[in-house]
């Protein structure tokens, strides 16, 4: 079984402990998005940030399902909130470079 297959079995078995978990959503989205089940990669990261919404993470993770769906107006503008809520502060560079490649 693919790692982000597996992974999704247990994000699933920790959703059932934590049906409100922002993080858990968020988390399962982007192994949705590894997968390029983008459809579930949206709605799973879109859920996540309606109940976490200042993680950072979470806008980046977004961003790189805009990308890989060549939504560049939506992916740069989710870009800018993973900017205001402290992307680069707690994860590094990734959110920044991604803007210079893909917004204008």
């Amino acid at each position: 079984m693919d790692s982000a297959a597996l992974a999704i079995t247990y994000f699933n078995k920790a959703l059932e402990l934590e049906p409100k978990d922002g993080l858990i959503y968020n988390n399962r989205g982007y192994a949705y998005y590894k997968l390029k089940n983008y459809s579930a990669a949206l709605k799973d990261i879109n859920y996540s940030i309606s109940l976490y919404p200042t993680n950072s993470y979470a806008y980046r993770n977004l961003a790189l399902v805009y990308i890989a769906t060549n939504k560049m107006s939506e992916a740069c503008e989710t870009l800018k909130f993973a900017d205001y809520y402290g992307f680069e502060q707690r994860y590094g560079d990734e959110v920044k470079n991604l803007r210079a490649k893909h917004c204008k």
